[in-house]
């Protein structure tokens, strides 16, 4: 029960604030020897005009010598802390009490007092003490100042002395409590201030602003710093409501400060709390995290048991400064952060080690969270400018790189053309999705979105292959028919480089990655000169095309059946007067990359329209030329009529030029090249699918889209034999396209076996090394001119020739309405009969077989078979019948063995010069 006063002073509270009323009470003794100095002045000037000048000489005289020992006393000898202030007040007062009673009594009877009402009205206040105690003394003062007037002074004189003390003294009184009163009041404002600034509001334990003021208290001696964090707070919260998740919140708090005490125990930030022990005993601190567990296990909430458990991270040391304290406490946060993902109720901690924070501001902090303003609301990542700040602070904490930090540049390839394919939403998920699939992989790295296809990376080295290889594999997947790629750059920090520098360096490694899109590389020196032969290319392309640094070299495509030059491809090289001459490998994919590939293109075309009319100058034969076309060519320009444009002016048949698009153009964006494959051929130009067979190969390409001729891949013809592997693919591709109405062209013949091989099989069209290389328009002139190296064929014969490489000798006469169906083994080839000779131009083994049986055959080795010796009589009229009828002609011929020679003949197609291509069948029936 609390005992008040009349006037209502707790005195409770009193005793709570006992210390800093002492305090006050100090500073009152330092009051007191100064203000009695011009208080004995007033009681000098009132003592002159009451009694004169002869006591209150004397008086006054002392008083002052006192209050002057006084203030040296205060000011050399007494403590500033003096803990016993109010009792030496009372001491300090008595003396001049007492001269105030005897000068107003028995040194002056005669007259009224006044200096000890003066005195008795003033020193009071000074003092602040428990009331009663208070009253008691000045009390005591009053009865022996009346007691002593009554002794000395006349009745009238004593009864006016003893009326003034009475007032006096409730004055004193009132003014006393008053003041007492005012001071209490004022010092527990300023204690409920002090508390709020130093508790938090929700809890009731003490804040950060506390753990700062006393953070002086903790140095210099051994104690270990826990960091305490609930485990699933955000999901009480949100699954019960804010207000029991406040409840969870005290409840933890409680059960934190009965284990660490409540002097001990700041709440941190959030879900977080920071407990500190004296000493650094791992077993104790082990004991009570233990205690503290037990305790949350009781947790209730409405009447239900709903346990709760948190991570601790724990520290122990000997902080000697404020830095190493606060030092201390992030490593634990650090230590708590690990032990939370390891489950609930995890716990780590150890010994204070600076290389042990340093690692692990690497192993935790890389994936610090931003401010709201930092974040992109769609992937959720911090942007450029904050990755980058952050990474300097992170880089420049790093004291062992054995792991070898890493910088890098993540980029989404063709995010364009999944947007114009799909639409801007579905390409918004697929950022989104990179941006998870990076977080899942690189879990507690730093990740952020540079801009819409790119991200910054900041991880270790051992990481980057298998977190990359699972992310490009999620995002081949992503879109059936659209597979997405990224390429990566990464440099390593070896302990100097800013972040932007690095991220500089790792955006060079990613662009020295031309054309394989699922892969990564790191930074080195040599990629600097890369990066400047790269923007060479780009700021130079107009100048090559201009002073003629762009030239075009003819590579040969022979006709199988004669191995006569049909066709050229057009091919570009860059001479270039810094950098020597450049194959296309080397600059086409820069330029595609920047989009200007179609400068290239579109002068390659000027170019080979100024050679047919130069070859037409010079009397060298023509023969059409394809011209190479990449998907940014029909991307950045309309290809077909800015070439229709080119050609119609130059004057050129339109069949004399023919557009290749490689396969893998089509993977990329499929609908706007089939578009662009029809619009070609309905302005009658003829389109080459270009390498197929390589890794994109698709046979719906041969579906959907209608091409004139198609390449088969040059990798064909390694280890390229009959029988084998290769052989079959190649035989069934050129028995695929035949029956589709396709041309065939073969890349990479090298080799006389290859060639015959491919004679063999039905390929119409040849081109490699074994004819010739690529060359400039001059050296192909002055082969021409002089009649050395290959001939031309004239373009007339083409149709003639493309007849002769539709027919199908294993299935001869399958669509005649015989009885013959496809057989390989029938004997079936396509002879050529000009000028009384019979050449060759195709045929089956089996028919070989008979010819050579037969001994009629004749093979040389630099041109196509001949048949040699005197040819049945029949055999010259069914010849004689199919040039004037397209019908099959057919006779029997008795053989020089046993048995006859059934003879089907029917004409395939007729030259200009009277020459006459003729499918003949042998059957031979041998006599039983």
């Amino acid at each position: 029960m609390k005992d008040r006063m009349a006037w209502f002073i707790d005195t409770e509270l009193f005793k709570r604030y006992e210390g800093e009323i002492n305090k006050e009470n100090r500073v009152a003794i330092s009051l007191l020897a100064i203000g009695g100095l011009p208080i004995t002045a007033g009681v000098l000037i009132s003592q002159l005009i009451v009694t004169g000048s002869g006591v209150a000489y004397a008086y006054s005289y002392v008083m002052i010598a006192y209050f002057l020992a006084m203030l040296a006393f205060d000011r050399r000898l007494l403590p500033r802390d003096y803990p016993h202030s109010a009792a030496l007040l009372y001491v300090l007062e008595a003396p001049v009490m007492l001269m105030s009673i005897l000068l107003g009594t028995v040194w002056d009877p005669t007259h009224v007092a006044n200096t000890i009402l003066l005195f008795s009205l003033v020193m009071p206040a000074f003092i602040l003490d428990y009331p009663w105690r208070s009253l008691l003394i000045q009390g005591f003062w009053s009865l022996l100042f009346v007691g002593l007037s009554v002794m000395s002074k006349e009745q009238a004189i004593w009864q006016v002395d003893a009326a003034h003390m009475l007032a006096f003294y409730l004055a004193a009184s009132v003014v006393t409590n008053v003041i007492l009163r005012i001071r209490l009041e004022s010092l527990k404002h300023l204690d409920e201030a002090a508390y709020r600034l130093e508790h938090d509001g929700l809890t009731g334990v003490l804040n950060r602003y506390a753990l700062q003021s006393r953070i002086g208290s903790y140095l210099r001696g051994p104690v270990t710093v826990l960091l305490a964090d609930m485990d699933q707070f955000m999901l009480f919260n949100d699954f019960y409501g804010h207000q029991s998740g406040e409840a969870i919140m005290r409840y933890f708090a409680m059960a934190l400060t009965d284990c660490f005490g409540a002097e001990h125990t700041y709440h941190y930030r959030g879900d977080e709390f920071l407990c500190v022990l004296r000493g650094d005993d791992a077993d104790a601190c082990l004991s009570l995290i233990g205690a503290c567990r037990d305790e949350l296990k009781g947790h209730r909430l409405d009447g239900k048991r709903l346990p709760l458990t948190c991570a601790f991270g724990y520290v122990s040391g000997t902080p000697s400064d404020e830095k190493s304290f606060k030092e201390m406490i992030q490593l634990a946060d650090i230590y708590a952060h690990a032990a939370k993902k390891t489950g609930q109720n995890g716990t780590k901690g150890g010994v204070f080690d600076q290389r042990h924070l340093r690692a692990g501001i690497i192993e935790s902090n890389m994936s610090t969270h931003a401010r709201p303003s930092d974040i992109d609301p769609l992937t959720g990542l911090p942007g450029m400018s904050y990755f980058v700040a952050r990474s300097d602070a992170l880089l420049g904490s790093i004291a062992d790189i054995s792991r070898q930090p890493m910088v890098g540049v993540f980029k989404l390839m063709h995010l364009r053309d999944f947007n114009a394919t799909f639409n801007y939403a579905e390409g918004d998920a697929l950022i989104a999705e990179a941006s998870r699939l990076l977080q899942l992989n690189l879990t507690d790295r730093y990740v952020c979105h540079i801009t819409a296809a790119q991200f910054g990376i900041m991880c270790y080295e051992d990481e980057i292959a298998p977190a990359l290889e699972k992310v490009n594999a999620a995002l081949a997947a992503y879109k059936p028919g659209f597979p997405v790629h990224s390429k990566a750059g990464f440099a390593r920090f070896t302990g100097t480089e800013s972040a932007i520098s690095l991220m500089d360096k790792a955006k060079l490694a990613q662009n020295s990655i031309l054309d394989d899109p699922a892969d990564w590389c790191f930074y080195d020196a040599k990629m600097d000169a890369e990066t400047h032969f790269r923007q060479y290319i780009v700021s130079h392309v107009d100048e090559a095309v201009e002073r003629g640094w762009l030239q075009v070299y003819y590579q040969p495509i022979a006709r199988a059946v004669t191995g006569h030059i049909c066709n050229e491809e057009a091919l570009s090289r860059w001479d270039d007067p810094t950098y020597g001459l450049l194959l296309p490998y080397r600059f086409i994919p820069v330029l595609e990359e920047s989009d200007q590939i179609y400068k290239v293109t579109l002068h390659v075309v000027r170019q080979v329209l100024k050679g047919f009319e130069r070859r037409r100058e010079r009397g060298v034969p023509i023969v059409p030329v394809s011209v190479n076309l990449s998907r940014n060519d029909l991307k950045q320009r309309d290809m077909v009529a800015a070439i229709t444009e080119l050609v119609d002016a130059a004057g050129v048949d339109h069949s004399f030029i023919k557009i290749e698009i490689t396969e893998s153009a089509f993977m990329k964006d499929a609908a706007l090249l089939k578009r662009e494959v029809a619009r070609f051929r309905e302005a009658g130009f003829d389109v080459w699918l270009d390498d197929f067979g390589s890794e994109y190969s698709t046979l719906n390409l041969l579906q959907d889209i209608d091409f004139d001729l198609i390449k088969i891949d040059m990798q064909f013809m390694k280890d390229l034999a009959s029988g084998g592997k290769n052989y079959i693919i190649v035989s069934d591709i050129i028995d695929m396209a035949r029956r589709m109405s396709v041309t065939t062209l073969v890349e990479g013949v090298e080799t006389r076996e290859q060639y015959r091989i491919m004679r063999r099989l039905g390929c119409e069209k040849i081109q490699g090394f074994l004819f010739n290389r690529p060359n400039p328009m001059d050296y192909i002139e002055e082969r021409a001119l002089n009649h050395t190296g290959l001939t031309f064929e004239d373009p007339a014969d083409a149709p003639y020739y493309e007849a002769v490489g539709r027919v199908d000798l294993g299935a001869p006469m399958s669509q005649e309405g015989r009885d013959l169906v496809s057989d390989t083994r029938i004997a079936t080839g396509v002879l050529q009969y000009r000028g009384g000779t019979f050449t060759c131009l195709r045929m089956t083994e089996r028919f070989r077989g008979m010819l050579v049986e037969w001994n009629v055959l004749d093979e040389p080795g630099g041109g196509p078979p001949t048949l040699r010796g005197d040819l049945p009589e029949s055999f010259t009229r069914a010849v004689e019948s199919c040039a004037s009828d397209p019908d099959w002609v057919s006779f029997t011929i008795q053989t020089q063995k046993e048995g006859t020679l059934n003879v089907y003949v029917r004409r395939v197609s007729r030259r200009n010069d009277g020459g006459v291509a003729l499918l003949t069948v042998l059957l031979h029936n041998r006599a039983a």
